[in-house]
């Protein structure tokens, strides 16, 4: 097969949002035909090297609807993606993450005080702008209206699930497909660059 007749998933042009729910193949596996279920957003490579490429290749991935647990740690699945505009605004709230703080542990502990308290917006911005200035060198974060709000970068991507959303510099492609060797359904992480289009749903 002549896959430069195929678009990577990794090539999202500005504008364009790639839905989950379509069949892809993967270069290291190209007979095998592969149901994108959604997309992984992570931030820390560090995180993805423990977390996700684990030695143990056989140990299980835990999925459900929304989430899928990784050996310990948890990560949200979404269904749509798309490359972030620059400083688009994206409000911190219960629906709404911004992933690295996730893996901050500095961040969560943040993160949750502003979800647990809106009262303390003000005083919890400073703090994560400390952290973005660590993560990035700039201040990302804003205090209006007693909300935090996250200005993106044109690294960024817009993981979304209905009004769900989640920004992360990275992002991961979750496939399910039926093991050649086994017969049973699997699923698996890719990376976006390994995988290449067999039917392709996008909205201008």
């Amino acid at each position: 097969m002549d896959y430069t007749k195929f678009d990577s998933i990794a090539n999202i042009s500005d504008g364009e949002t790639v839905h989950a729910s379509i069949y892809v193949q993967s270069l290291e596996m190209p007979s095998v035909e592969m149901f994108l279920s959604g997309f992984i957003g992570y931030n820390d490579e560090e995180d993805v090297l423990l977390s996700l490429y684990m030695p143990n290749l056989n140990a299980p991935i835990y999925i459900t609807p929304h989430r899928i647990k990784v050996g310990e740690t948890v990560f949200p699945i979404m269904r749509d993606i798309r490359k972030a505009n620059e400083s688009e605004t994206v409000e911190l709230n219960f629906k709404n993450r911004i992933g690295f703080l996730e893996s901050d542990k500095d961040g969560i502990g943040y993160y949750r005080n502003f979800v647990d308290g809106r009262s303390s917006a003000v005083l919890t911005v400073s703090k994560l702008n400390k952290i973005s200035q660590k993560k990035f060198g700039m201040d990302c974060f804003e205090s209006k209206d007693n909300a935090i709000l996250y200005h993106t970068m044109e690294s960024n991507y817009i993981l979304q699930w209905d009004d769900r959303i989640y920004v992360s510099c990275d992002f991961l492609c979750l496939c399910r497909y039926t093991n050649p060797v086994t017969g049973n359904l699997t699923y698996n992480l890719f990376e976006p660059d390994k995988l290449i289009f067999t039917s392709k749903m996008v909205q201008e």
